[in-house]
């Protein structure tokens, strides 16, 4: 068994990355409403959860040998790791999806909400690293219905998804 045979193997939606996204999404529902102000924290909590569901969309299974020669062992771990790459910047990891993934996400969300979601991430794609800094001046500028809309639509999108897939591997009798 060797890291190179999981990582070739077929892609997938990940269960375990979307609800490691979906904890940050919470996240973001409980503090929003917490001041009257905009509330940056929340912000935050918002662009980290679409970027770990961007990257839910394209992963594959990474396995991992680990030798522990003080306990004279070998462990063998597999997990889900996506092969989106963009970092922290959304457009970037929306543009590493597949190309029928992205006719659809852009269908969708101009479906859902009248907007272009390439340029709804232009405008908030680098909020997860600005946002936290905002006091050092990076930006002063929050597109706010940008962000929400792009967050709300993603959480849905990918969630949609995975219950298609759950659906489709139940045997009928």
């Amino acid at each position: 068994m060797n890291q190179k045979e999981f990582m070739e193997g077929k892609e997938f939606i990940s269960q375990a990355l979307f609800n490691h996204g979906e904890k940050f999404y919470n996240s973001y529902q409980l503090l929003k409403g917490t001041t009257k102000e905009t509330n940056l924290p929340s912000l935050v909590c918002l662009a980290f959860s679409i970027e770990i569901f961007f990257k839910s969309l394209r992963t594959r299974v990474n396995y991992k040998k680990v030798e522990t020669y003080t306990e004279g062992f070998v462990m063998h771990q597999c997990n889900d790791k996506s092969i989106v790459f963009g970092g922290h910047n959304l457009l970037k990891l929306f543009n590493g999806l597949g190309s029928n993934m992205k006719v659809d996400i852009r269908n969708r969300f101009k479906k859902e909400f009248n907007r272009n979601i390439e340029e709804d991430l232009s405008n908030v794609c680098s909020g997860f690293v600005d946002w936290r800094y905002m006091y050092e001046g990076k930006t002063s500028v929050i597109h706010l219905s940008a962000i929400q809309n792009v967050g709300e639509f993603m959480y849905l999108y990918v969630r949609q998804k995975l219950e298609k897939n759950a659906d489709a591997n139940i045997e009928r009798p």
